[in-house]
């Protein structure tokens, strides 16, 4: 019965890493599927083997826990020590791959945004030149018009108030 009790918390521990590594399987090759970039697929890729190390670690860790139950502290107490101090340690090691895809995550999603943002300005800027364009060509097609005047005769069309002969028209006077 008591050896029943220490090995619970390692099993669940080596429950717990089985699963984080399927699931890590499932999502790279899903990532994978999806046709990634050469920069995407890098970062899927070292991501990928961290977490698969971090995953053998734990399980590791729950065998390593297991084991170490079964020392006593009163019959080896150097062999206690040493063997708690070096789980101690795999245990920041764990730690410290955690902060390394964390901060791998994190410049992965930074350099990401910073390219939709350069993105989002080179359309913007191609919109904005596209628009200048258009009202380029109105103004040019109805300087056309204005200048041919009606009929395709050239000079200027006339406003609906003038009358020929009537003084400010250009026209010479009697």
């Amino acid at each position: 019965m008591d050896l029943l009790l220490k090995s619970a918390f390692p099993a669940a521990l080596i429950l717990l890493a089985a699963g984080l590594i399927v699931w890590h399987v499932r999502e790279y090759k899903t990532a994978l599927a999806q046709k990634p970039t050469r920069e995407e697929r890098d970062f899927l890729r070292r991501r990928f083997r961290r977490r698969m190390r971090a995953g053998t670690v734990i399980v590791l860790l729950a065998l390593a826990l297991f084991f170490g139950q079964l020392i006593s502290p009163k019959q080896s107490p150097s062999l206690f020590v040493w063997y708690w101090s070096g789980l101690a340690l795999a245990v920041l090691g764990l730690l410290l791959f955690a902060l390394v895809d964390y901060l791998d995550s994190r410049n992965s999603i930074r350099s990401a945004e910073r390219a939709m943002v350069v993105e989002a300005a080179r359309l913007a800027a191609a919109k904005h030149k596209q628009k200048r364009g258009q009202a380029a060509g109105e103004e040019k097609s109805t300087s056309q018009i204005h200048h041919q005047g009606v009929g395709g005769k050239g000079g200027a069309m006339p406003d609906d108030g003038d009358v020929p002969g009537e003084p400010g028209d250009g026209a010479t006077t009697v």
